[in-house]
C-alpha cells in the first residue's frame, strides 16, 4: 500500500509543466465554446500550478506545431480581409 503510494506521489511529481500555448489554446477553446462557467475555469490564471498529463509529443514535430499554428492563424486573418463578404442576396450590402 504506502509502495502504491510513493510510486504514485513519484509519477505525478515527475509530470512536466503546462506549456503557455497549451494553457492559451485551453482558454481560447472556452472563451469560443462558453461552455464552462467562469469559477470553473479560474484554475486557468494559475499556470505555474498546473501540469501537462498527456504524454511528451515527439520532439521534431512539437518543435513544429507551434510555428504551423501561428502560420495558420495568420493566413486565416489575412484572408478575412481579402475575401469580401458574400450574402444571398446580392443587392444587399
Amino acid at each position: 500500500m504506502i509502495d502504491s503510494l510513493v510510486d504514485s506521489n513519484r509519477r505525478t511529481l515527475a509530470l512536466e509543466n503546462a506549456k503557455g500555448r497549451d494553457i492559451s489554446n485551453l482558454e481560447h477553446w472556452v472563451d469560443s465554446t462558453a461552455c464552462l462557467a467562469r469559477q470553473e475555469t479560474a484554475y486557468l490564471a494559475k499556470g505555474e500550478d498546473l501540469m501537462a498529463v498527456a504524454s511528451p509529443a515527439d520532439g521534431a514535430l512539437n518543435t513544429l506545431e507551434g510555428p504551423i499554428e501561428d502560420l495558420l492563424i495568420w493566413a486565416a486573418e489575412k484572408l478575412k480581409k481579402v475575401q469580401p463578404t458574400l450574402t444571398a442576396y446580392p443587392s444587399l450590402p
